[in-house]
């Protein structure tokens, strides 16, 4: 389980990232809710919806895999993540 707890923590402060860089995008467009018709404001809470869409699901998925599967299967498979 710790190397999927290692990717866990790495891609959490990735999704830190992905959300201070909405965040910023909100107050440089002066957009509350939605995206305000802006295409970089669209294309950034895309990015960070997606993320939180399939990342835990596959972390999940990882988690299971980890007592069957070889450490270096387990490192290319969370590294392509």
């Amino acid at each position: 389980m710790t190397i999927t707890l290692f990717y866990a923590g790495l891609l959490a402060l990735w999704f830190l990232v992905l959300s201070i860089r909405v965040i910023r995008q909100r107050g440089q467009s002066k957009v509350n809710l939605g995206d305000g018709g802006n295409e970089m404001m669209l294309r950034r809470i895309r990015g960070h919806a997606n993320f939180a869409e399939y990342v835990p699901m596959i972390l999940v998925l990882l988690a299971m895999l980890e007592s069957s599967v070889p450490v270096w299967a387990m490192h290319a498979l969370g590294g392509t993540l």
